[in-house]
């Protein structure tokens, strides 16, 4: 790509307007919005599945240096957290790009869905209301389908009675979009973590394990209440094959979940140090 020289346009923002081209030509279409503070320091809002490879690319690419990454609480502003990830590109002259994303768009959308949930249920005649289930879900970072069973098992009515509406065709059923398990691993190896799949047995992943593999998944829970024999098996044969730790997990879930004491499945050793 050959620049004209311009000289309206600040040295120190024609370098940072190079980095900006340079990741838009990776990855079209991902950048939603450009902020300038000073000629050498840009806040770039991205699509938030994108935030791992945009990072890394900058990082390894164009030599970048991370020197800071933060998290912000602004629900208030937009109805999301956003996690940026500030990065000193060390060229001819010193830029500061600032990659942000919004990061909490699921629980947006599991909150707004608990609360559809909620009228559908009161239309159909059942004994509760939105302040009651508010009460429940006040600690929480979203209304959940939990705080709503918590209402009305309280008033009398059983788990098992209520399943049903939530299930296919019932009256609370509704499909809200959740993270590419892909993405979701990407996210969690730029972030430090340690990547693990859970419960395929019980959930029916399993073939989504040889593409996680691909983009750095870390390991497979193996002792889990709805898996048997034939899980072990077959969680042995995968992370024997591509090298991963075996976890183990009670699925605990307090009262919001079927009785399962908490702390009987162990593993003998730790996966990892």
């Amino acid at each position: 790509m050959e620049l004209t020289k311009n000289t309206s346009v600040d040295p120190a923002k024609m370098i940072g307007k190079n980095y900006i081209e340079a990741v838009n030509a990776k990855f079209p279409n991902t950048i939603l919005d450009e902020e300038w503070s000073t000629p050498n320091q840009v806040t770039l809002t991205i699509k938030t599945n994108m935030l791992p490879d945009v990072v890394e690319y900058l990082y390894y690419q164009h030599e970048g240096w991370l020197p800071l990454v933060f998290g912000n609480d602004e629900r208030s502003i937009h109805g999301n957290y956003a996690v940026y990830y500030v990065l000193s590109m060390e060229g001819e002259v010193k830029t500061f790009i600032t990659i942000k994303a919004l990061v909490d768009p699921i629980n947006a959308r599991r909150d707004a869905n608990t609360k559809w949930q909620v009228e559908q249920l009161i239309k159909a005649g059942y004994n509760l209301t939105m302040d009651e289930v508010a009460q429940k879900a006040k600690d929480s970072t979203a209304w959940y389908k939990q705080h709503i069973f918590d209402v009305l098992t309280s008033k009398g009515y059983h788990r098992q009675e209520l399943k049903p509406l939530f299930q296919k065709g019932g009256i609370c059923d509704r499909v809200i979009t959740y993270v590419n398990a892909e993405e979701a691993v990407k996210a969690i190896k730029a972030d430090g973590g340690v990547a693990v799949m859970a419960h395929p047995g019980q959930s029916k992943t399993y073939d989504l394990i040889p593409d996680l593999v691909a983009v750095g998944l870390d390991g497979i829970e193996k002792y889990h209440p709805d898996h048997d024999e034939h899980d072990y098996e077959k969680i042995d044969q995968l992370t024997k094959k591509y090298q991963l730790i075996q976890t183990t997990g009670s699925d605990f879930h307090h009262t919001y979940g079927p009785n399962r004491p908490f702390g009987q499945l162990v593993m003998e050793t730790l996966p990892f140090k």
